[in-house]
């Protein structure tokens, strides 16, 4: 809202603050102005002086308050009268080519990593002298995670078998060290045999060491594992025999001995009992489901299985690349929908602004034009025509020709005159209307022209995406 208005200037004020009567009177009784004077008296002068600073200094307030109006006229005829829709469609159409562009270079990107990987296969596969069909065998994540955690489950079931097999022979902190050394044994040595040498003497690669070295280590490695096996057994009965003893100077030389004779080439097999046998079993069995594990870990043939994951990354990749452009075409155009009716929005919204401040205007154009104009004309000649007539009475001379001269009122002027800058903005409601209904039609009309520009776009756009894919 302008909020416009003009104080008026007070009669009674004027007249006391300027002492017309009691001036005119002073002057009326010493002829003044001469009779033949025919320029206004100095009184006449004060008053039209003091009116015209008023009547400035209220339009001075009023174009005050009109100034930031005029740029949210220039602003709102902008939005309403220039095609704004069409300008958006040509942003629009940048931002997608520009989306579009990145997509396709993403696209070709996969479509090249996967063709590489793809090619890496079949180049390996030569390469190794694998069979065609053959393809890479390996765990996906969440199996990888389950062979960790039954490594870890296999281990820590020894140490507790273990553990409590021996407690009653070997007790505490012992007990538990010769668990975890025989654990780490069975469970450990019998993965990392499988994975690092079993894959490589059975299915021999480009890159695999000597063969004769993958099978010493394995040699080595089950030979380790089967002693220390054999030795927790028949350590486990000796010691058992040395518990049995009736004194514990026996004791002690029967447990000295069972550290002693509890190696190779054990030729007391025959103190094995069941529990020591038992733990023999526990600890073989471990080690061969381990030694699975570890062959089937991956893909046997070693470094097949990286590629064959390197494959299916990339095909999840493309896959995921494929759905995206659909998606993402669809989205933006919904993006884009929503931006127009927003512009369209937009400029309903200027529009209506424009509405009102030309409504304003006008109000404020009738109260200046009918009300503030007439009001301080007749404050002046009021004014001067009581120092006129005042001094008329008191004089004894004729009175001056100045006082039947026309007052001079040149300085009240119209609204549109007083304020320059918005004069060819002032309409009158008939015209107001007419005008804001025929932008709104078109901007109504270009709304849905460029709507159906939107739509045609896309259509096309959503094409090229489909035929890309």
């Amino acid at each position: 809202m302008l909020n416009l208005h003009w104080a008026d200037l007070n009669l009674k004020v004027l007249l006391t603050d300027l002492d017309i009567v009691n001036q005119a009177k002073i002057d009326g009784s010493n002829n003044q102005p001469t009779a033949n004077d025919t320029n206004p008296s100095p009184t006449e002068t004060s008053i039209a002086n003091k009116v015209k600073v008023h009547y400035s200094n209220e339009v001075k307030r009023s174009q005050d308050k009109l100034t930031p109006q005029e740029q949210v006229i220039d602003d709102c005829n902008d939005l309403t009268e220039a095609n704004g829709h069409t300008q958006l469609f040509n942003s629009t159409k940048a931002a997608w080519d520009n989306k579009f562009q990145e997509f396709v270079l993403r696209l070709n990107q996969s479509k090249a990593n996967h063709l590489g990987s793809i090619e890496a296969i079949n180049k390996f596969r030569i390469q190794e002298n694998i069979q065609a069909g053959r393809t890479p065998k390996f765990r996906s994540t969440l199996q990888l995670v389950l062979s960790y955690l039954l490594l870890v489950a296999m281990a820590g079931s020894e140490i507790f078998m273990n553990t409590q097999l021996l407690r009653e022979v070997v007790g505490g902190g012992e007990g538990l060290t010769i668990s975890t050394i025989v654990s780490f044994f069975n469970v450990v040595v019998s993965f990392l045999i499988a994975r690092l040498c079993l894959t490589h003497i059975f299915n021999p690669v480009s890159f695999s060491s000597k063969k004769s070295l993958y099978v010493f280590l394995t040699s080595f490695g089950a030979i380790a594992i089967i002693y220390i096996n054999f030795m927790m057994g028949v350590y486990r009965g000796l010691i058992e025999k040395a518990n049995e003893a009736g004194d514990m100077a026996q004791y002690l030389i029967l447990s000295q001995q069972a550290a002693v004779e509890a190696v190779f080439p054990f030729n007391n097999l025959d103190v094995i009992t069941f529990q020591s046998s038992f733990l023999m079993v526990v600890g073989f069995s471990f080690a061969f489901i381990s030694l699975l594990d570890g062959y089937f870990f991956d893909d046997p043939i070693n470094g097949y299985g990286d590629k064959g994951r390197h494959e299916i990354s990339s095909k999840k990749i493309l896959d995921d690349l494929t759905k995206e452009g659909p998606q993402l075409i669809k989205l933006f155009e919904e993006d884009s929908r929503i931006e127009l009716r927003e512009k369209k929005n937009l400029r309903h919204n200027a529009l209506n602004t424009w509405s009102d401040i030309i409504n304003e205007l006008d109000k404020a154009e009738a109260q200046f034009n009918s009300n503030f104009n007439p009001s301080i004309k007749l404050v002046l000649e009021t004014a001067i025509e009581t120092y006129r007539q005042k001094n008329i009475t008191f004089r004894s001379e004729t009175a001056p020709a100045s006082f039947t001269a026309d007052i001079d009122m040149a300085f009240i002027q119209s609204f549109a005159d007083n304020h320059s800058s918005i004069k060819y903005e002032l309409k009158s409601d008939p015209e107001r209307v007419s005008m804001k209904k025929e932008k709104a039609d078109l901007i109504n009309h270009e709304w849905a022209s460029t709507d159906d520009i939107y739509t045609d776009f896309f259509k096309a756009e959503r094409d090229k995406i489909y035929d890309l894919l």
